[in-house]
């Protein structure tokens, strides 16, 4: 957004897209795209052979979502009696998971692993996946029904749903183990630390201390918003009441630092709490506050 606000003379033009619920835009031409009426919906549809009745519901259930469109028309052909009263985009959601839930288990695997390692870096993948017993082929599947895509060194979903529906779909133990695999194989201290976070299930030291570690190299990338989500993450597995203190202070300064004056202010009160000893009195105690922060900056 800074760039592009600032781009006039030279020949360069952005185009960023998001959903309805995306980002803010200020200071930026925005065009929003209306939904597929009835008779451009009809063209999306005309070469894929359905009945004018089946065709004028599929049209109906999209509400004019080209993606809607297009998935529901895919679902009709396994389920051609389907009717579910949902909204469009959980409908959508449904075609996604209903499609994976047909495919093999070693492929649903694979795209397990795809989903949470989300780069796309596939030395990553197929290091994680010999640790888990499937390999490349058991993506095959996934590729032929134009599920996932993997070309160039990079493994990616035809759509963010898609990723979405593979992990939601898949039950906490086995993310745990995906994760768990990744972590293994990251090569990438950083990397590691954030597959090492959702292994954590509960306070786990040593996992606190490669996410403090993680968010001090960010800090060091001048990456304070990260930083301090790194921090505040590392504090709430800490067992140690004094790190867990002194690294929510640390996440508080750097969202401060970031431009996040109502996170700070939240967890340099949460960084007093624990600071302050039983009696309440703060006898010798640090004290976390803005300002404090702010003259420690």
């Amino acid at each position: 957004m800074f760039a592009a606000r600032r781009l006039a003379a030279e020949g360069v033009a952005i185009v960023l897209a998001g959903r309805d619920d995306g980002f803010v835009a200020p200071g930026i031409p925005e065009l929003q795209l209306s939904r597929l009426n009835f008779e451009d919906s009809s063209r999306l549809l005309a070469d894929r052979g359905r009945a004018p009745a089946l065709r004028s519901q599929i049209i109906t259930e999209s509400a004019g979502n080209p993606l809607a469109l297009i998935e529901f028309d895919s679902a009709r052909r396994d389920q051609p009696h389907q009717h579910a009263p949902l909204p469009v985009a959980d409908r959508v959601f449904s075609a996604f998971r209903s499609q994976i839930g047909k495919l093999p288990e070693r492929t649903r695997l694979m795209m397990l692993i795809a989903a949470a390692e989300g780069r796309g870096d596939l030395p990553l993948l197929l290091r994680a996946s010999e640790l888990m017993g499937v390999d490349l082929g058991d993506l095959e599947e996934a590729e032929r029904t134009g599920l996932m895509y993997v070309m160039d060194g990079t493994v990616t979903f035809r759509h963010p749903l898609i990723a979405s529906a593979t992990y939601q779909g898949s039950v906490l133990a086995r993310r745990i183990a995906v994760h768990r695999a990744l972590a293994e194989a990251a090569e990438d201290p950083d990397c590691r630390a954030r597959h090492l976070l959702a292994v954590a299930t509960g306070p786990d030291h040593e996992v606190a201390l490669e996410l403090a570690a993680a968010a001090g190299r960010a800090r060091g990338r001048t990456a304070y918003a990260a930083a301090s989500g790194l921090f505040r993450h590392a504090a709430r597995i800490a067992t140690d009441h004094g790190r867990r203190a002194s690294w929510l202070a640390e996440a508080a300064a750097l969202a401060l630092t970031a431009g996040h004056a109502a996170q700070a202010d939240r967890l340099a009160l949460e960084a007093q709490e624990l600071a302050a000893p039983a009696d309440g009195r703060g006898v010798g105690r640090p004290t976390f506050t803005l300002s404090n922060l702010m003259r420690s900056r």
